[in-house]
C-alpha cells in the first residue's frame, strides 16, 4: 500500500466531500469552486480505494480524534479551500494528482476569501462570528491535514 497515495487521494475525496453542498447562490466564488469540485470528482473518480486502503481508513475514522473534528462548527467552503491549499503547498507538484487548476488560482481564492471576509468587518455587526467559523474552519483544515499525515505514517508501512 502506497501510504503518500492513500494520503493525498483521502484528502482529496475529503475536499470533495465538503464540497459537496456548493450552490450558485450561497457559494463564494460559485464558478471556480464548482471547477475544483469537478476537477477533483474526475481525478477519483478513476482512483477508488482498494479494500486494504478501505479498512485503513475505516479505522482512521473510529479513532476519537477524527470523531471530534467531524463535530467543529466550520464553513464547509473554507475549510475544504484551506485544505486544497495545505495539499498544493505541502505536496510536490510532481507528486500531486493533475487537477488542471493552478496553484496560484487556488492560492488566489483564498486570500481574496479572507480578504473579503475582512472587508465584512465594516458592512456587518456580525463579523466576530463569520471571523470566528473562518478562523476555526482554517485551523481545523490545518488539524485535519496534519492529523491525517501523521496518523497514515505511524498506522501503515510504506
Amino acid at each position: 500500500m502506497n501510504t503518500k497515495s492513500v494520503f493525498q487521494r483521502l484528502i482529496l475525496f475529503s475536499v470533495d466531500g465538503y464540497l459537496d453542498d456548493i450552490s450558485n447562490e450561497t457559494t463564494y466564488n460559485y464558478a471556480f469552486v464548482l471547477r475544483i469540485r469537478t476537477s477533483i470528482r474526475s481525478y477519483i473518480l478513476f482512483h477508488k480505494f482498494n479494500k486494504e486502503e478501505d479498512s485503513l481508513l475505516k479505522e482512521l475514522a473510529e479513532t476519537t480524534a477524527m470523531k471530534n473534528m467531524s463535530n467543529m462548527q466550520i464553513d464547509r467552503v473554507m475549510f475544504a479551500i484551506e485544505l486544497l491549499y495545505l495539499y498544493i503547498t505541502q505536496i510536490d507538484k510532481k507528486d500531486r494528482a493533475h487537477l488542471n487548476i493552478s496553484d496560484d488560482k487556488i492560492k488566489k481564492l483564498k486570500s481574496t476569501l479572507v480578504m473579503d471576509m475582512l472587508k465584512l468587518k465594516h458592512r456587518s455587526d456580525s463579523y466576530d462570528n463569520v471571523k470566528e467559523i473562518v478562523d476555526d474552519s482554517r485551523v481545523g483544515a490545518k488539524h485535519y491535514f496534519y492529523f491525517i499525515k501523521e496518523w497514515m505514517n505511524e498506522n501503515t508501512k510504506s
